[in-house]
């Protein structure tokens, strides 16, 4: 029933009857000290606290967060030798904001378990954002030659080379993705993001025409909505009603940061650069640690010169700085 449930939180059907959390509490019950169950069941709690309610097909709402702050608590407690805990904590740590405490814990679960490829991939995500971009970038090569199914190390790896300006070697990656059917819709959205810096507008409209079918709900109407927005599909009123959707929506403070980045890039697509800044600002008033997005973006070239964003840029450049001094 572990590796059931296991299975099932790599697969991302973290939720709902015969999902990860579903038969890691099913095993918990029959084994209440199994260790590796205690500290998956943690992380696939993390994972359903982060995605919002009208992403997932949720039919039994439960406060995730409070599940999710238990759920690493207990693992602490009872499974405090298993890197799966460690990574569970790093996890909460991102989720809140908490970013020192995160590479403590990543630091840690790599103690415990040096080719623990998952560990591996989140460390180098938070590194390629947070300007240690050579050694992340190193580190997402690793967690992929060490766990080949872990397709998130090829968007870590695309993002870098696109915010660089090498969207050839970006698209390699996103090649690889998209070759599992799984990964085929965030890929899909990862390249209308890029799309979107660069203002590929033939791209942008040719991936909003083949959305446009569908009947879409949760991420995918978030995709859909994303795309309208960025093609002109939406009047101004519009776009504030959408954008404010997003926020209030966002589960979490870091899940409410990547929103505001989004609501940035939709706005300065659409030529709103005062309104973008207002979002910027949000989100580094909360927790982002993205300087590389911030100094790197294409989109953000006519956001930097605003008054304000020197101040909130410093803002996350300190955070930044403080989550690496260890």
């Amino acid at each position: 029933m572990y590796l059931r449930g296991r299975r099932k939180l790599l697969a991302f059907q973290v939720i709902g009857a015969d999902g990860a959390i579903e038969l890691l509490e099913q095993c918990i019950e029959l084994a209440p000290h199994l260790q590796p169950a205690i500290a998956c069941h943690a992380i696939a709690c993390l994972r359903a606290w982060f995605m919002p309610s009208s992403f997932l097909a949720d039919e039994k709402p439960r406060d995730w967060e409070q599940e999710a702050r238990a759920s690493v608590a207990r693992a602490l407690e009872e499974a405090p030798d298993t890197a799966e805990t460690y990574l569970a904590r790093a996890m909460l740590g991102v989720q809140l904001g908490e970013w020192r405490e995160a590479v403590k814990a990543l630091v840690k679960a790599l103690e415990i378990a040096p080719t623990y490829a998952h560990a591996h991939q989140y460390l180098a995500q938070l590194q390629c954002e947070a300007g240690n971009t050579k050694e992340g970038l190193e580190r997402a090569k690793l967690a992929y030659d060490l766990e080949p199914s872990l397709m998130v190390c090829l968007y870590d790896m695309a993002r870098l080379h696109a915010l660089r300006g090498d969207r050839d070697e970006c698209n390699r990656y996103l090649d690889v993705a998209e070759h599992n059917s799984r990964f085929r819709s965030p890929t899909l959205q990862f390249r209308l993001r890029v799309a979107t810096w660069y203002g590929d507008m033939d791209t942008v409209l040719d991936i909003r025409d083949s959305l446009a079918g569908e009947d879409s709900d949760g991420f995918g109407l978030y995709v859909v909505n994303f795309a309208k927005a960025v093609a002109g599909d939406f009047d101004k009123p519009r776009l504030d009603e959408l954008c404010a959707e997003l926020l209030a929506r966002a589960p979490s403070p870091r899940f409410y940061t990547l929103m505001c980045q989004n609501c940035v890039e939709i706005y300065m697509s659409r030529g709103h650069p005062e309104e973008a800044l207002r979002f910027f600002q949000l989100a580094a008033d909360r927790v982002l640690i993205d300087i590389e997005w911030t100094d790197r973006c294409p989109l953000l070239k006519g956001l930097r010169s605003l008054p304000g964003f020197a101040e909130a840029r410093r803002k996350v450049r300190q955070r930044v700085q403080a989550m690496w001094s260890l």
